[in-house]
């Protein structure tokens, strides 16, 4: 039997402890470099092409231009016309999924 307190302990100490290897590995840096390699090996990937991948999976709709949307994310602007918050009634978690996924793999290549 499943003692849930104690479940819940070790989910906290794991994330800590899975932090802390992070940081003090650099893991968390060459993370985020080996997705960018993987996800854009011929560095083809620009603004325009975010755009496209988040047209695909309807995460905004055609009341926002792509000038907006390519304004949005070269200026690091939050995406104002979506309400993917884990608190939103609202919330599509498709479509938030994908905003974060076309920002960091936009060609959908498989990593």
């Amino acid at each position: 039997m499943h003692n849930p307190a104690a479940l819940d302990a070790w989910d906290r100490q794991y994330a800590i402890d899975d932090q802390a290897c992070m940081e003090s590995s650099g893991l968390e840096y060459m993370q985020v470099l080996w997705v960018g390699e993987r996800t854009d090996p011929g560095k083809d990937v620009d603004a325009a092409a975010i755009v496209r991948c988040l047209r695909r999976h309807e995460v905004v709709d055609e009341s926002i231009s792509d000038d907006e949307l390519i304004e949005a994310l070269t200026d690091d602007k939050p995406f104002p016309w979506t309400d993917h918050g884990a608190s939103s009634p609202e919330r599509d978690e498709e479509k938030a999924r994908w905003l974060s996924e076309c920002t960091v793999n936009p060609l959908e290549l498989e990593y």
